[in-house]
C-alpha cells in the first residue's frame, strides 16, 4: 500500500509552470484546441487545430469562423460560441463542416469558459474529428436495413439498388454499379441499371474478364480488389479514358463478388468524379457492400432454387393420380393436391387450414377412423369404399401414414378411385355371360330357322291345296261332297287367304330377322377386307328397321333416316361385321334417345377428308350432359334404368373403332342440340 504523503505535502513548494510550458502541453495534444475572446476571435490555437482547417497560426490568429467557413455554418459556430458566453456553462455539439480541400467533416466540438485572474472571459474549444466513426455508424444502419429488406423477402433487384445507393450515400459524388460475370462467356454486364451515364454504361457491357481490361475485368480475373486511382493515366483503360473523361469519371475500384463455393460471381464497383485514393473506411464500404452483394445473390439463388423444389415438389404431388391430404395433428389440411380439388369440387385455397371432415366428405365411419388414426398416429387402410362421388358410383381405397417423429405429428391421407377396377372386374364375369349368351343366340337362331321353315312350307302346300286349277284338289273336294270353287269361295268370305299370306309375310320376316342374326354372330369377317361402308350402314338400317320395343317406348320404323353419302365412296379396308355392330349400337342408341321425340330424325353422312373415310351419325334427339359426355366410352356406364342396358354398347363400339381398326370416334352433344356421333377410318390398313 502506498504510503500517505498528504501530510507531508508542502503546496508553497510545487514548482510553478509558466505559459510556455502550458503551450507546449497544449501543443503535444493531437485533438484540435482553440481559445477565442468574446469577440469570437482566435487568440490561441495548436498546431493540430492548423493541420485540422489546413490554414496555418498567422493566418487563423485574430480572425474569426465567418473568415474561413461558409456563413451557414460559421452561425452555427458563433451561436454556440454566444451560449456559453451567455449561460457560463460549457456544450459539447456535434456539427459539420467543411475543410479547405472541400472535403465535409463531422466534429464534436467541447466548448468551456475561462476567466483569467483579470477577469477577461475566454472560450476554450477542443475539437475531437468523428467523421469516421459517424460514417461507420451510418454505414452499420444501412448495412443493417439492408439484411432486414434480404430477410422480408425484397426482390434481389431490390436488394441490389439499396446497395448501390447505400454506397452513394457513404461516399459522396461516387457511382456505384454491379457487374455479373456470364460463367459461358466469361463477359461482364450490369446487374441493374446504375447511375453511370448510357454511353459510358453501353461501352463496359461486355467487358471480358481477362487481364489488362479496366478494374472490373482484370478484378475477375486476378479474383482480387484492383484500384485505379487515376482512370486517365492507367493502362487498363486506354480503350475508354477519354469516354471516362467526357463523363467526368476519373478514379475506379473494384471488389469481386464470389459465391459461397469460392467462383467469382462479378464485381462490385465505384466511381469517382476526381482522381482518389482510398482510406481505411472506403475500403471497408468497398469490401463490406461486395460481401452484401454475394450474400444477396447467394440468398436469391437459395431461394430460387427452394422455390424450384417447391414447385417440382408441387407438380409431382399435383400430377398423382391419387388424392392427396396432408393434415396437421388436429387435422387440419395442410396439403390438399389437384385430384383432392377435381374429387372433391373444393379449391385448395378453400380446404387449407379446415378441418379435414369439413372438405372431405366421407361416411361419418371412415372419417372417425381417420380422426382416430390420426390421433394415435397409427396407419389406417381401408379398401373398397362405395361412395356416390360427383354423382355417380365409385368405390374407393383409403391409406393413412402417419408422418415422422421430427414432424408436429401429422399424416398423409391417401384416396385412389379404384372404381375402374371394380368395373373392369365385373365386366370380366359379364363378359363370360354375354360369350355364352352370343353362343346360345346363334344356336336359338339356328333351332328357331328350323320349324320357321317348316311352318312356311306348310303354309305354301296349304295354299297350293286350297287353289283351282289342280285336279287332285277338285277330286278330293267332290268326294267330300262339295266343290273346290265353293271352299274358294267360303275361305274369301272367311278372309282366310289373307291370314294366310299374313302369316307367310310374317315367317319370311322372322326368316329374315333370324338370317340377319346369324350374320351379326358369325365371326367369318374377323379378317380385315374390303367392304363398302354404304352398303354395310343400308343392311345394318334394314336390321334397325325390325327393331321396335314396346316396353321401353320406341320404334325403329318411325326414325327418319336421311342418308348423305358422297357418290363414289372407295371400298376401305375393315372387319365388315364388327363394323355393322357399331352403327347398330349407334343407331340403335339414337333411336331409344328419341323415343319421346314427335319427329325423330337420324342423319347419316359419309365423306372421304384426307386419309380417313368420315361417317356422321347425328340425331336431333335431347343431347347429352357434360358429366355423362366424360364417362360415355366407359365400360358399363349407362344411364338407363336397370334391366334395359348394360353399359358396354358404346365402350365395345369404341373399342372396334379404335383398337380394331387403329381408328378414331368421338362424340359432340350439348343438352337440347342432338348428339353427333364422328367414326374415322383409315382408307388404307
Amino acid at each position: 500500500m502506498p504510503p500517505d504523503l498528504t501530510e507531508n505535502l508542502d503546496l508553497s513548494r510545487l514548482p510553478q509552470l509558466d505559459v510556455e510550458f502550458f503551450s507546449q502541453i497544449i501543443e503535444s495534444v493531437s485533438d484540435p484546441v482553440f481559445v477565442k475572446d468574446e469577440e469570437h476571435r482566435w487568440i490561441y490555437l495548436n498546431q493540430a487545430f492548423c493541420d485540422f482547417t489546413g490554414h496555418c497560426k498567422e493566418d487563423l490568429l485574430g480572425k474569426s469562423d465567418y473568415d474561413f467557413f461558409p456563413p451557414e455554418q460559421a452561425d452555427v459556430f458563433w451561436k454556440k460560441d454566444d451560449q456559453v458566453f451567455a449561460s457560463g456553462t460549457g456544450n459539447v455539439n456535434v456539427e459539420k463542416i467543411t475543410r479547405s480541400d472541400n472535403r465535409q467533416s463531422v466534429i464534436s466540438t467541447q466548448k468551456s469558459l475561462l476567466t483569467d485572474s483579470l477577469g477577461n472571459r475566454f472560450l476554450l474549444g477542443i475539437i475531437r474529428d468523428i467523421t469516421d466513426a459517424t460514417r461507420r455508424e451510418n454505414h452499420q444502419e444501412q448495412i443493417s436495413k439492408i439484411l432486414k429488406h434480404l430477410v422480408l423477402g425484397a426482390s434481389q433487384e431490390e436488394i441490389l439498388k439499396i446497395v448501390l445507393r447505400v454506397a452513394e450515400e457513404a461516399l459522396p459524388g461516387v457511382i456505384a454499379t454491379i457487374l455479373l460475370l456470364d460463367s459461358e462467356t466469361q463477359r461482364l454486364h450490369p446487374a441493374i441499371p446504375s447511375k453511370l451515364p448510357g454511353e459510358f454504361s453501353q461501352a463496359i457491357d461486355g467487358t471480358p474478364a481477362c487481364e489488362g481490361m479496366g478494374s472490373c475485368g482484370e478484378a475477375v480475373f486476378r479474383r482480387q480488389r484492383v484500384i485505379v486511382e487515376d482512370i486517365a493515366s492507367h493502362p487498363n483503360w486506354r480503350r475508354v479514358k477519354e469516354l471516362a473523361a467526357k463523363h467526368n469519371l476519373h478514379a475506379c475500384w473494384s471488389q469481386p463478388v464470389f459465391t459461397f463455393s469460392g467462383a467469382v460471381a462479378g464485381t462490385f464497383a465505384l466511381y469517382f468524379p476526381q482522381k482518389t485514393a482510398p482510406d481505411l473506411f472506403e475500403l471497408e464500404v468497398l469490401g463490406t457492400l461486395a460481401q452484401l452483394t454475394t450474400i444477396t445473390l447467394e440468398h436469391h439463388q437459395i431461394e430460387h432454387q427452394a422455390e424450384h423444389l417447391r414447385l417440382l415438389l408441387a407438380d409431382m404431388i399435383n400430377a398423382m393420380p391419387s388424392l392427396l391430404i396432408a393434415v396437421d395433428s388436429d387435422g387440419k389440411v395442410l396439403q390438399w393436391n389437384a385430384e383432392a380439388e377435381k374429387m372433391t369440387g373444393v379449391a385448395a385455397e378453400t380446404a387449407h387450414g379446415c378441418q379435414l371432415d369439413r372438405v372431405l366428405k366421407l361416411p361419418a365411419e371412415q372419417l372417425e377412423s381417420i380422426k382416430l388414426a390420426i390421433d394415435q398416429r397409427t396407419p389406417l387402410n381401408r379398401a373398397r369404399i362405395a361412395h356416390p362421388w360427383a354423382g355417380q358410383n365409385h368405390w374407393l381405397d383409403l391409406t393413412l401414414y402417419p408422418l415422422n417423429s421430427d414432424s408436429d405429428g401429422g399424416s398423409v391421407i391417401r384416396i385412389d378411385d379404384v372404381s375402374d377396377h371394380v368395373r373392369l372386374e365385373q365386366m370380366l364375369v359379364q363378359t363370360e355371360k354375354i360369350h355364352s349368351l352370343g353362343g346360345l343366340t346363334a344356336g336359338m337362331a339356328h333351332e328357331i330357322n328350323n320349324p320357321l321353315a317348316g311352318i312356311l312350307q306348310n303354309i305354301q302346300v296349304m295354299k297350293n291345296r286350297l287353289q283351282k286349277g289342280l285336279k287332285k284338289n277338285a277330286e278330293v273336294a267332290a268326294a267330300c261332297g262339295g266343290s273346290i270353287e265353293l271352299i274358294e269361295e267360303y275361305m274369301k268370305e272367311r278372309d282366310i287367304i289373307t291370314l294366310m299370306e299374313s302369316v307367310v309375310d310374317a315367317g319370311e320376316r322372322a326368316g329374315n330377322i333370324v338370317k340377319n342374326m346369324l350374320n351379326f354372330s358369325r365371326k367369318e369377317d374377323v379378317e380385315i377386307r374390303l367392304n363398302s361402308i354404304p352398303e354395310l350402314m343400308d343392311k345394318t338400317i334394314t336390321l334397325l328397321d325390325n327393331d321396335y320395343n314396346q316396353a321401353q317406348g320406341y320404334d325403329f320404323r318411325k326414325v327418319t333416316i336421311r342418308r348423305e353419302y358422297l357418290p363414289e365412296l372407295p371400298q376401305i379396308p375393315c372387319g365388315g361385321s364388327n363394323l355393322q355392330q357399331v352403327f347398330f349400337n349407334l343407331l340403335k342408341n339414337a333411336a331409344q334417345a328419341m323415343a319421346e321425340s314427335s319427329k325423330p330424325e337420324i342423319c347419316v353422312r359419309m365423306r372421304t377428308v384426307a386419309h380417313w373415310l368420315q361417317i356422321e351419325i347425328e340425331d336431333n334427339g335431347p343431347g347429352i350432359e357434360r358429366e355423362i359426355l366424360r364417362h360415355i366410352f366407359e365400360p358399363f356406364y349407362t344411364t338407363k334404368p336397370v334391366g334395359t342396358g348394360t353399359g358396354l354398347g358404346l365402350s365395345v363400339a369404341y373399342f372396334i373403332v379404335t383398337e380394331c381398326h387403329h381408328g378414331k370416334l368421338s362424340v359432340d352433344s350439348r343438352p337440347g342440340r342432338g348428339a353427333r356421333f364422328l367414326i374415322e377410318l383409315p382408307l388404307e390398313a
